[in-house]
């Protein structure tokens, strides 16, 4: 419903090949092609562009006794930048399944489209679509299962260039009065501790717990990152006689803040805005009458919840 008529078509392209040697090593790679069009009536806010992304990552794995290791380059190419950058993912098995130590070093590259961006936000008008390359690097994580019960302990560093945020412009008399939309891309990094705890019964039966913390390295008001600082969630599932599956999902999130950017005559002034947390509730249940046909039931949203953007 704006009036310039934007269009968008977006292709992607995976692949992956690999070679092992001897059972204890390994050489690949994997590639990835992205390419965005977008064409609009209006050439004032995008015109017609074309936005080409490459993500390729040659490896190669060892595995000997209890320790292994991936690595290599991750070459990107987005937004006419070049990055190159590693990708390395390590184990080792300290006891068993049980107690397993890793580290991991993985990028990935974010297209920021008009079609994404207007996912999250359906009211934004922007010229600004550049990819984000998001970095998660993993300083220390420990994992395991036994007998069922499974957990995932770990510390991260995420860093994200060109992190696409909202903000909202506002103007005062004498320019005019009003609100407008927009995105910006800021650099952020934040510390993530990380929890899970998980139990599973065959397909029979299964419940996981989880927790995110995050830490923001922020320089000033701009650099929110437009993520709570807490997240946690807990979801279970039920399967009586491959008959009948019931499902509960609840996600929650505390406080986040955005971005208001007053413009009056003399300064433009920005502000962190409160945005409220939430607690989402989904239930759904399905049940089969034969093998191949059944009936299912959804509720989403069961707290009722209206979210602030």
């Amino acid at each position: 419903n704006i009036y310039h008529k934007p269009s968008e078509f977006t292709i992607n392209a995976n692949a992956e090949v690999g070679y092992t040697i001897k059972s204890h090593f390994t050489v690949g790679g994997k590639i990835s092609v992205t390419n965005v069009s977008y064409k609009d009536s209006d050439t004032t806010f995008i015109g017609n562009q074309n936005h080409f992304t490459v993500q390729a990552i040659p490896y190669g794995k060892v595995k000997f006794k209890i320790w292994q290791l991936m690595a290599g380059p991750n070459i990107m190419i987005t937004n006419r930048k070049f990055y190159v950058l590693p990708e390395i993912v390590t184990q080792l098995q300290i006891y068993k399944d049980y107690f397993v130590l890793y580290n991991e070093w993985k990028t990935q590259v974010r297209i920021n489209s008009m079609n994404n961006l207007a996912l999250e936000n359906p009211w934004v008008v922007t010229s600004n679509f550049a990819n984000s390359i998001d970095e998660t690097r993993t300083f220390g994580g420990f994992r395991g299962s036994i007998k069922g019960f499974g957990y995932d302990l770990r510390f991260s560093q995420l860093v994200s260039r060109n992190n696409a945020q909202f903000f909202t412009n506002t103007y005062s008399a004498p320019l005019f009065s009003d609100a407008i939309f927009d995105v910006q891309s800021e650099d952020t990094k934040a510390w993530n501790p990380h929890f899970s705890l998980s139990y599973n019964k065959g397909n029979q039966f299964g419940a996981k717990a989880w927790f995110d913390y995050f830490i923001y390295n922020k320089n000033n008001v701009y650099e929110l990152s437009y993520l709570p600082n807490f997240k946690a969630g807990f979801s279970a599932f039920y399967n009586w006689k491959d008959k009948l599956y019931i499902n509960i999902d609840i996600y929650g999130q505390k406080i986040t803040r955005g971005i208001q950017l007053n413009h009056t005559l003399f300064a433009d002034t920005p502000v962190a805005v409160p945005v409220k947390g939430l607690i989402d509730i989904n239930l759904s249940a399905n049940y089969f009458i034969t093998k191949n046909i059944g009936v299912f039931v959804e509720m989403n949203n069961l707290g009722f919840q209206r979210w602030q953007r």
